[in-house]
């Protein structure tokens, strides 16, 4: 498998997180994301090889190249791969990033008591946990 063209970041243990990976699987048909969980040695590897700091704990991150984007800024990068509808996502860069960031800030503290917590992608389907990859850089089996 080829290195991943863009690596989204999650909470493995937010539900909310989870929940999200999903949706954005679901929404990209033509796999241009890979996912791996924040804290995992996949994603500190892609870190560390791109010489990117690492993003505060529970950041939502998206990697391109040798590029990091986080909270809003990650999500408008995220919906502008995906196709038609979910692409106007990409539309709330026209709200202040300080005004985003603060609506983001504000989601990243109730999520836990929203929708709880969740064993590592423990809500993603099998089909769902190979969009992920380990810390050697292969996709997750589903299998296991």
């Amino acid at each position: 498998m080829n290195p991943p063209a863009a690596l989204v970041l999650i909470d493995g243990e937010c539900a909310l997180c989870n929940r999200l990976a999903g949706l954005l699987i679901f929404c990209d048909r033509q796999e241009k994301l890979r996912f791996a969980a924040l804290g995992s040695p996949a994603a500190q590897r892609e870190l560390t090889w791109r010489n990117l700091p690492p993003p505060p704990p529970g950041t939502f991150a998206l990697i391109i190249g040798d590029r990091a984007f986080y909270r809003s800024d990650a999500a408008i990068r995220v919906c502008e791969l995906l196709p038609f509808p979910w692409c106007l996502g990409a539309a709330i860069a026209v709200i202040p990033r300080p005004v985003r960031d603060a609506i983001y800030g504000w989601v990243a503290a109730v999520r836990y008591r929203l929708l709880g917590r969740v064993g590592n992608c423990a809500l993603l389907t099998p089909a769902q946990r190979a969009r992920f990859v380990t810390g050697d850089g292969s996709e997750v089996n589903p299998e296991k």
